[in-house]
């Protein structure tokens, strides 16, 4: 009868099933509280693995293993820790997958206790995590086209060009790690290019014009060869001592082309021209900081404009051929072009036309597009539009060209869900010319810097010349920055 009133009852049915669920209830909630440890302890290795990825990089290429290791550890112990991780272990692995290219994963290990799983047989939870940090330190060839033309005297122009020059340069040294890996050409340029009086003897300097035009004539009043011989003088050329260094555009189509000079073949030589505004001499690939220095201190204001042959001339010195045989394209080198200029084409060989002289620069951005590179974005299809607005038009396009420049690297988390690039401590090529520009930028509200950048040969296609990217920023007035550093125009 007590039992039969017991079973009918129905107040306590909620007692036997409490009973029969309080521990998978509890398993549950402690299965969370431990999870939620374990998640917070793996959250503060990967973070601490991070950093210690980013410090060890920076030196990795001078370490050998076993003190990559303990730097490691040293690095991961100062910001890791969690009394409740057990078992901890770091391991790092260092590569260099390819020539310039290097990798850095640090991985970690550890064990936590749980506190309510042991109930139900699982007394600890393993934990991993691990920070890869991939860079490239690269060789770089860069040349610096520089207006030196008459323009540039006033509002204070050179005085800031050479100093943003000097700052730039000085960013570059301290940024060289092993002599030669950085290698700087200056070609101050105006109507001609200087190519130095060294070079007299030079197989490819044509020497045509320049004897019709220097030399003296048996009847005095004559002062070129072609009035002189009409009159039936006879003509002297004058010894190429006499010679000041400046070379003018080479014939059609060599002058936007970077061919090797031939000698024998007057279409692919320099042509010797005693410009009477004669820029300072130029300087092929160096890494001797003091002369590089020095020559941008020597630069004077003086003459007319033309960029193509700046533009040119400063090709031609990162190019692995005849005259100047720079080093051939690798995977490991960038070879960039820096051209800054105040104002328009006015002079060039043949012409002071500005459209006409602007279709022969329109000519070195066409050839360089036919160069196939993917990054081009077409700055050169300007169509009937002048050629400077053109250029300022394409400012973002050399920025997004060059966001990986000289040193790309990134973070790589193993998290199946997502991968998080950590911020970087990198002084580039990008943010150093941004500094470093500076002063140009600021004493001219006009002044634009033209801008092209010469891409080092992919690993695919060894066998090309290097690759153009023209670009100038908006008026300095209107954004921040310029060329390959503008920001405002991405």
């Amino acid at each position: 009868m007590l039992f039969a009133r017991f079973f009918r009852d129905r107040k306590g049915g909620v007692a036997p099933l409490l009973a029969l669920g309080i521990i998978p209830l509890v398993g549950a909630i402690g299965a969370a509280v431990d999870y939620s440890r374990a998640n917070a302890t793996r959250t503060a290795m990967q973070n601490a693995l991070d950093s210690t990825a980013l410090m060890l990089s920076k030196d990795a290429q001078g370490l050998t293993g076993a003190q990559l290791t303990q730097k490691a550890t040293t690095y991961f112990t100062s910001m890791f820790d969690r009394p409740e991780a057990s078992n901890v272990q770091v391991t790092q692995q260092f590569s260099s997958p390819q020539q310039g290219s290097f990798s850095l994963k640090v991985s970690g290990s550890a064990t936590i206790a749980t506190m309510f799983w042991r109930l139900i047989g699982q007394p600890s939870l393993d934990i991993t995590a691990s920070g890869e940090v991939v860079w490239g330190i690269k060789k770089l060839n860069l040349a610096l086209a520089l207006d030196n033309t008459g323009s540039m005297a006033s509002s204070g122009k050179m005085t800031a060009l050479k100093e943003a020059a000097h700052n730039l340069l000085t960013t570059l040294k301290n940024a060289e790690k092993t002599p030669g890996d950085i290698k700087v050409s200056i070609v101050p340029f105006a109507v001609d290019v200087n190519v130095g009086t060294g070079n007299v003897d030079a197989s490819w300097i044509d020497w045509t014009d320049w004897e019709a035009a220097n030399g003296t004539c048996s009847k005095s009043s004559y002062h070129s060869k072609s009035s002189c011989t009409a009159n039936n003088g006879t003509w002297t050329p004058a010894n190429h001592s006499s010679w000041n260094g400046c070379v003018n555009d080479r014939d059609q189509n060599n002058d936007v082309l970077n061919t090797a000079p031939v000698a024998g073949s007057q279409a692919t030589m320099y042509r010797a021209n005693q410009a009477s505004a004669c820029p300072a001499s130029m300087m092929t690939l160096s890494y001797d900081w003091t002369a590089l220095n020095n020559k941008v201190d020597a630069m004077i204001p003086t003459g007319n404009t033309n960029v193509t042959i700046g533009l040119q001339m400063a090709w031609q010195t990162l190019s692995p051929v005849a005259p100047f045989n720079a080093p051939a394209p690798a995977p490991d080198l960038d070879k960039v072009v820096i051209l800054l200029t105040d104002g328009q084409n006015t002079q060039n060989r043949w012409s002071s036309s500005q459209s006409s002289i602007d279709a022969r620069t329109e000519k070195v951005c066409d050839n360089a597009k036919a160069d196939k590179y993917q990054d081009l974005h077409g700055p050169c299809d300007r169509r009937k539009r002048d050629l400077a607005q053109e250029l300022r038009d394409q400012a973002g396009h050399v920025l997004r060209g060059l966001a990986g420049g000289a040193a790309q690297q990134r973070v790589q988390r193993d998290r199946a869900e997502s991968r998080q690039p950590a911020h970087l401590e990198v002084a580039g090529l990008k943010s150093a010319l941004l500094h470093h520009l500076a002063p140009y930028r600021a004493n001219s509200s006009t002044m634009f810097g033209s801008i092209a950048c010469a891409a080092a040969m992919s690993a695919s296609a060894p066998a090309r010349s290097p690759r153009l990217r023209f670009a100038t920023p908006r008026p300095y007035s209107e954004v921040a920055s310029c060329g390959l550093i503008c920001s405002a125009a991405s």
